[in-house]
């Protein structure tokens, strides 16, 4: 259980450098065509606030988003489940998958300009969390 936890953290932070890479990209793609709610944001906050903002929330919310992770995934039954699609627990990896694309749909479809950036974020993520994260904790 214990190797869980620090393999979520690990996994958590790799997320949150990730995050400070490609945050700072959608960000400035929004900021060319932005919506109008993005747009309103921006006349009342400059974009480098945004920027600095996601910076700092990133590493905090994506270790403890990890830490959480892997109690879940040390509270599965990993004696009983198969591995598949190169992850030792098949069973945990479609269900962080099933619920990525769950979390991910509402903001493509709000974040048009986005959608090739959301959908890398969630594919690091799925990665992160559905495959590397089972590999850590062994």
């Amino acid at each position: 259980m214990n190797s869980d936890v620090i393999a979520g953290i690990f996994s958590g932070l790799l997320m949150a450098a990730v995050t400070v890479l490609v945050g700072p990209i959608i960000l400035f793609q929004m900021s060319k065509n932005p919506s109008p709610w993005f747009q309103a944001l921006l006349r009342r906050v400059h974009p480098i606030y945004v920027t600095m903002g996601l910076v700092v929330i990133a590493y905090p919310t994506w270790t403890l988003v990890g830490a959480v992770v892997g109690i879940l995934y040390g509270a599965t039954f990993k004696e009983t489940t198969i591995g598949g699609l190169g992850s030792p627990h098949l069973v945990y990896t479609v269900a962080i998958v099933i619920i990525l694309v769950m979390m991910a749909a509402p903001f493509a479809l709000l974040l048009r300009s986005a959608r090739l950036g959301i959908a890398v974020t969630m594919l690091v993520i799925a990665s992160i969390f559905g495959w590397l994260l089972p590999f850590l904790a062994r």
